[in-house]
């Protein structure tokens, strides 16, 4: 992906605005994010990165806190 100058993909993580407090979806990246929302299937995250860094799961387990998620499901 090609990013404008000054924007830090690893600080982002796609669709995290949308979380409620049940099981938590990860997925590759935004695009089945978004496959996932149209056939009904909500609480799906992505990052925006081929790898994953320690900072992102660190994002990743604030999120899960704040919104307290029973369980992440990596697909």
């Amino acid at each position: 992906m090609i990013f404008p100058n000054g924007f830090d993909p690893h600080a982002v993580i796609f669709n995290a605005h949308r979380i409620s407090d049940v099981e938590l979806y990860l997925v590759r990246d935004p695009l089945q994010v978004l496959t996932a929302f149209e056939v009904g299937i909500e609480n799906v995250v992505a990052f925006l990165t081929e790898g994953i860094a320690a900072q992102q799961l660190e994002m990743l387990a604030s999120l899960v806190d704040e919104k307290k998620c029973g369980t992440v499901e990596i697909y």
